[in-house]
């Protein structure tokens, strides 16, 4: 059987959820400020996105995992949408692991992981250069271990290092690494959150996007402070589980509300801020301004030229 070369960033089966009556979705992408008509299984794709570099690895060990994940939530999703409240019980927990991966399987999370590390190397090799015994004893152990003689005058790599004209760059295993080793630790800040349900009448409301599960400050006093973690307390994840629904959750209190076309405005705000695609069953959405009104899809790409 020949190996899989697309990989889907966002999964296929969820992203039928935002499809029109033909099987249809609407994309939107915030960075061509450009719309086009597509479907599920051709959208949101990066290819061998999920593929070990590592000859030792099975090349499709991480696509059959996620494909597990995915089926044991697709029920919890079908019955989520179904009855307008969530699951509890085995279905409940699918369902937060599915939600937990959905945030960290994004390129957005490596591009987070591949900054972190990065600042982390740059300041391991700052104090190695920064004393010549040091940097000779290091560079010593690593020809030992290497078996290869490293030959890089002390002054040039000290030059080289403070000038801070390089990157450092992660492949795909580390990637693949780091989402495995992170995904069980994030569970709990899923889990241990009061979900409200979001249930619209409204036709062609709830959006989806390449980065769809959203944290935000729930206090306003925060907003302007530091930036959000999971397991910060008075914060909201926001995450549409299809047109007509979507889902709230903080550590506080379950919330009370109608969902009016402001809401959903919100909610869409929260899901297309930090993406580019936007993923819809409508050519037209709901967003909110920045003078706090609703706005629609061509005010939105009006926005995104008058920024270019």
């Amino acid at each position: 059987m020949p190996l899989s070369k697309n990989h889907h960033i966002i999964p296929e089966f969820y992203l039928k959820n935002f499809t029109n009556s033909k099987g249809s979705i609407h994309v939107f992408s915030k960075s061509l400020i450009k719309s086009w008509k597509s479907k599920p299984n051709k959208i949101s794709i990066i290819g061998k996105y999920y593929r070990p570099e590592s000859s030792e690895a099975n090349p499709e060990s991480l696509e059959l995992f996620l494909s597990k994940i995915e089926s044991k939530a697709a029920p919890a999703i079908d019955y989520l949408i179904n009855n307008h409240e969530m699951p509890d019980g085995e279905d409940y927990f699918n369902l937060m692991v599915f939600l937990t991966l959905l945030h960290i399987r994004i390129p957005d999370f490596r591009k987070t992981a591949s900054n972190f590390f990065e600042k982390i190397m740059k300041k391991c090799l700052a104090i190695t250069t920064s004393d010549e015994d040091i940097f000779n004893n290091i560079s010593s152990r690593m020809a030992k271990e290497s078996e290869e003689s490293i030959s890089i005058p002390y002054e040039s790599m000290r030059e080289f290092i403070e000038r801070d004209e390089y990157s450092v760059l992660f492949n795909n295993d580390f990637h693949l690494g780091a989402m495995m080793e992170t995904f069980p630790k994030l569970i709990p800040f899923f889990d241990k959150r009061k979900w409200t349900v979001l249930v619209s009448e409204v036709k062609n409301s709830f959006v989806c996007s390449d980065n769809p599960v959203a944290l935000r400050w729930s206090d306003q006093n925060l907003i302007e402070g530091l930036h959000p973690g999971l397991g910060h307390k008075k914060t909201d994840v926001s995450i549409p589980i299809s047109s007509g629904i979507a889902i709230i959750g903080n550590f506080e209190t379950y919330y009370e509300t109608e969902v009016l076309e402001y809401l959903i405005a919100s909610i869409n705000t929260n899901t297309i801020r930090e993406a580019d695609q936007v993923y819809s069953n409508s050519d037209d959405f709901l967003w909110i301004k920045k003078d706090n009104s609703i706005g629609n899809k061509k005010e939105l790409e009006k926005t995104l030229t008058t920024r270019e």
